[in-house]
């Protein structure tokens, strides 16, 4: 399954212009408010309109996930309870920014599902501990951008015995993923070519890992310091969106 962590826009209304576009390449889960880092900088009443704009413009045609961490676990609840207005898959949180019961806490708080972003970049290095990832049914399943072998075959042994399903989120090292028992992975590159990576998941060895690759140096050097700057740049320059700034 390819989740691609869609960008937000400067101007929202543009993002129906990047959904069409992911969807048109064969991805059918889109990964909503989170690939600019914007969780931590938009308002909830911003994050509200995202969440309108892009579940009524999916509609049926792919499965929406949408980030809902927020400063505040009340925030975070606030968010869950508009996604659970929509068709959404599940809301998405980083539990080790909310606190040591947000799981639970959110659970009981929702009838939704949840999925769980391990990303040690925005919790100080720390990981979820493998321990408090709960085997509950409305446990989606886990994103691991950590980079940690370790730590993922951890996550994939967790999931043997359960229905926790587990994603690769970082792109480095994506080859090695794929061979591994692993549910999709999570490109930002999927926002520019969604039709190549649906193309790595299903052939693996056999996918255009060459053009992969050669795309990736390509917008990196659009902004070697910033890759989603990178990735605005070249969907301004295709004429998706109007505007690169972020946020």
């Amino acid at each position: 399954m390819i989740i691609v962590p869609i960008i937000t826009p400067y101007h929202f209304n543009e993002i129906t212009r990047v959904i069409d576009h992911i969807i048109a390449g064969g991805v059918r889960a889109i990964l909503l408010v989170g690939t600019t880092g914007e969780f931590l900088k938009l308002t909830t009443a911003q994050k509200k309109t995202l969440i309108h704009i892009a579940s009524d413009h999916i509609g049926d045609r792919a499965q929406l996930l949408i980030h809902i961490t927020s400063p505040t676990l009340a925030d975070t609840i606030d968010l869950m309870h508009t996604v659970d207005q929509t068709q959404a898959l599940a809301s998405v949180v980083i539990p080790l920014l909310l606190g040591a019961h947000s799981i639970e806490t959110l659970l009981s708080s929702s009838t939704g599902n949840l999925f769980l972003y391990n990303n040690p970049q925005l919790t100080q290095g720390q990981s979820l501990p493998i321990k408090d990832i709960p085997l509950h049914p409305r446990i989606f399943g886990i994103k691991d951008s950590s980079g940690n072998p370790a730590y993922f075959d951890e996550l994939l042994k967790l999931k043997k015995n359960s229905s926790l399903k587990v994603f690769y989120g970082p792109e480095s090292h994506l080859h090695q993923a794929l061979h591994k028992d692993i549910d999709g992975f999570v490109p930002g590159t999927g926002n520019i070519a969604p039709q190549l990576a649906c193309a790595l998941w299903e052939k693996k060895d056999h996918g255009p890992w060459d053009e992969w690759q050669a795309l990736k140096a390509t917008i990196k050097a659009k902004n070697p310091h910033n890759y989603i700057a990178g990735l605005k740049l070249m969907l301004n320059e295709i004429g998706i969106i109007s505007d690169a700034r972020l946020f």
